[in-house]
């Protein structure tokens, strides 16, 4: 694809109304202003503190169930769905018609209780049980998407992925733990079925006792997405506990969705497997590119699909004052065009390996940047992949 892709509005924008298209564009301008984001930002967080504390005097003369309310109605309709799976149907039938599907979400937090990771594993799980079903549903009664086979239709609009964030299923405390040990110990360096164990044997009886708790929770959702044929996407998180996710990620993938032996490179193209699981690789840190290479070097090794969600990252102010705060090197990439220059780095590594077939490696292509998402499209003319190869995906934040 080219640049101009972007070029034919009318085609692009053609199931918006012109007031759709005013509103989203004052939006999204006002939201170029950080004094307006910064305010908007502020007057959110005392709505919902007043909110749940029912003090509404605390917020002035403007009540915060109406602030709530004139949210709910603006900004959030730019980025959400639906507060609930049903109230999503609306936007599923509108960005069906383009062949897009929805990535569904159910929004849930760091908790640091047992009973409150247990709580979060049911939610979890029961939203994954009703997917298929409800979509699947839908898809059969909504009007034809121009395919002209029926199940393709239906494949092509049921959901794919379900986001989690690990640290509202497994001790944040403990991530941080087995992160600091794992830097120490360089555990690229052991053989992948010995890392468990190794690390385990650091630990402490209680630290064991949650580190296991923590990953029956996280096989628990992971099997019940591969029951209903949905993939994880494992939310990343601050780097000084992201290397224990990678490490868990590649544990579960190993265990999940490993085995099988070695593959000719005809045989791996053929039984392509999509990834149950996604790990966030965050481009913006030091040392990603790398990162990456290595974790789809293991995948290969222990026959294992690789699941890829490539950003730039979400905590860059958390993690500059993280470092300045404990006298640390910034994990930060040193520029922009660092980060940009490792994130194209690290797309024609990916979008190489899956034309190569010498491994299963999917991807998706999680970013707003037009440049990006250009550079993706000319890589997968050069290496002759197809626009819909079920490999690649794209995803950005909007409805």
């Amino acid at each position: 694809m080219k640049s101009s892709m972007f070029s034919n509005t009318k085609q692009l924008f053609r199931k918006m109304s012109v007031i759709e298209l005013a509103s989203r564009y004052a939006l999204v301008k006002l939201s170029s202003f950080s004094g307006f984001v910064s305010k908007v930002r502020s007057l959110t967080n005392a709505a919902i503190a007043n909110q749940r504390t029912s003090h509404q005097s605390a917020f002035g003369i403007f009540p915060s169930q109406s602030y709530i309310s004139l949210m709910k109605s603006t900004i959030f309709k730019l980025y959400v769905a639906g507060e609930r799976i049903e109230d999503c149907l609306e936007t599923h039938d509108k960005i069906s018609a383009f062949n897009m599907r929805m990535i569904i979400d159910h929004s849930t937090e760091e908790k640091t209780s047992s009973c409150a990771w247990e709580d979060n594993v049911k939610a979890k799980t029961k939203l994954l049980d009703r997917i298929p079903s409800l979509f699947h549903h839908r898809s059969s009664s909504s009007p034809s998407t121009g395919t002209t086979n029926g199940e393709q239709k239906e494949s092509l609009l049921i959901p794919l992925f379900v986001p989690i964030k690990i640290t509202s299923l497994f001790s944040p405390e403990l991530l941080e733990i087995l992160s600091a040990t794992i830097i120490k110990v360089e555990e690229e360096d052991l053989p992948h079925h010995q890392s468990e164990s190794y690390f385990k044997k650091k630990m402490t009886k209680e630290e064991k006792d949650t580190y296991e708790q923590g990953m029956m929770n996280l096989e628990r959702v992971c099997l019940a997405a591969k029951k209903n044929g949905l993939s994880i996407l494992l939310d990343a998180e601050q780097s000084h506990r992201q290397p224990a996710i990678d490490f868990i990620s590649r544990i579960l993938m190993a265990r999940l969705c490993g085995g099988g032996g070695e593959k000719d490179e005809t045989a791996r193209l053929l039984s392509h497997r999509p990834p149950l699981i996604y790990n966030t690789y965050q481009m913006y840190l030091k040392g990603s590119y790398e990162r990456l290479r290595l974790d789809i070097e293991k995948g290969k090794e222990n026959n294992y699909p690789v699941g890829i969600k490539l950003v730039r990252g979400a905590y860059m102010v958390n993690e500059s004052e993280r470092a300045l705060e404990k006298s640390c090197e910034n994990p930060i990439m040193p520029s922009k065009q660092d980060t940009d220059e490792q994130y194209n780095k690290a797309l024609s590594m990916i979008l190489g390996s899956i034309s190569e077939n010498k491994c299963d490696v999917s991807v998706l292509i999680a970013t707003h940047n037009r440049e990006s998402i250009i550079k993706a499209t000319e890589l997968m003319k050069k290496n002759g992949l197809l626009p819909n190869d079920p490999r690649i995906h794209f995803a950005q934040v909007g409805r």
